[in-house]
């Protein structure tokens, strides 16, 4: 049975999908806003017009818990004066009312633990500030769990453990998006709760040959990285087990010059 292309859909069938996503929920489960310089109303007005509810914004990262807190002080701020356009998001109900209003909600996602500085209790205080998503580790080792990019993974720490389960307390959904193996499944073991991968392709299906774009982002590096960001089957199912979601990217997927 041949596929057809979106580009292939008749006039009817393109207002129908038109209509489907303009009623939809849409959100973004992962994305890096700029909201401190020039462009960041053109990127308000890209989601905007996108037609985009809510995303996961990227913030905390490679910062201490008094620069953690100072920006997400600077996100609050920001809202406030684009209060027309834009909202913080604080709970479920929040992203409706952004999609009611016509504005854009931002969730706060830091996709590293690192800010933490290794204590879960100014998980408190980031979470009072409105963090509701944690990537547990990027790519690399931190105190709470192994990075896909290390050499080894000896799965969570044992802060790692105790994290995961300050995080269920409070209601702040677990990312496993960019963390090892043994590391994600303990993650999903340990959590009461349903765990995420907002930004991941399955492992079975990352590209092992050096198409056009892998050789032009690194040829066999990259391969390598992609392959050890993809999710096994594994762990997708038991993701899915549990409750939770699952967020696919096509970046690691994709052609020099291409969309997929």
């Amino acid at each position: 049975m041949n596929q057809r292309s979106y580009l292939d859909l008749k006039p009817d069938e393109v207002e129908h999908a038109q209509f489907l996503h303009e009623e939809s929920i849409v959100i973004d489960a992962s994305i890096v806003p700029f909201i401190n310089y020039v462009g960041e109303d053109i990127w308000l007005d890209d989601v905007l017009n996108g037609g985009v509810t809510a995303s996961n914004a990227t913030v905390c990262m490679q910062k201490n818990i008094i620069e953690a807190l100072r920006e997400l002080l600077e996100y609050h701020n920001w809202a406030k004066k684009k209060n027309d356009r834009a909202l913080i998001v604080l709970k479920a109900e929040d992203i409706e009312r952004a999609k009611s209003e016509g504005k854009h909600g931002v969730i706060f996602g830091p996709q590293d633990s690192d800010f933490l500085e290794g204590s879960t209790h100014l998980l408190k205080t980031a979470s009072d500030w409105g963090l509701r998503i944690v990537q547990l580790a990027y790519s690399t080792r931190n105190l709470a769990a192994d990075g896909c990019s290390e050499r080894t993974d000896a799965g969570l720490s044992n802060y790692g453990v105790d994290l995961v389960k300050e995080m269920n307390r409070l209601g702040i959904l677990i990312d496993m998006s960019h963390a090892g193996d043994k590391s994600t499944m303990e993650a999903i073991e340990y959590s009461n709760d349903p765990i995420c991968f907002t930004h991941v392709l399955p492992r079975s299906s990352t590209p092992t040959s050096i198409s056009p774009y892998a050789e032009w982002a690194g040829g066999e590096s990259f391969i390598k990285f992609a392959l050890k960001r993809g999710r096994t089957d594994e762990a997708l199912q038991a993701c899915a087990e549990k409750g939770g979601v699952i967020g696919v990217t096509p970046f690691f997927a994709k052609k020099k010059g291409s969309l997929l």
